[in-house]
């Protein structure tokens, strides 16, 4: 069975352009360890989880409650989620 990190690696390596290289060395996947810091959230990573709070308020009656306002929030979460994506992204796009 694969490790979290291994499983993440692969969907990472799926989603990016075949001739990118990519790694998650130096970006921390440990979401309560970005908690924790306090770390900042990728401008992506807000951009999209705004879009989905207000697609799903307006067009599935805030079926997901979405919360961004404070830590342990379920759309903190996706963020810290989406901040390792985009992070990876970006390492892998500028030759990391």
């Amino acid at each position: 069975m694969k490790t979290r990190e291994e499983m993440l690696a692969d969907w990472i390596k799926t989603s990016l352009p075949k001739e990118v290289e990519y790694s998650l060395e130096g970006i921390e996947t440990d979401i309560n360890v970005r908690w924790e810091a306090a770390q900042d959230h990728h401008p992506e990573s807000k951009k999209i989880m705004h879009a989905i709070a207000a697609l799903d308020y307006a067009y599935a009656g805030d079926g997901f409650c979405w919360k961004t306002g404070g830590d342990g929030d379920n759309g903190e979460t996706v963020m810290y989620l989406l901040d390792i994506y985009f992070e990876a992204k970006d390492k892998a796009e500028n030759g990391g």
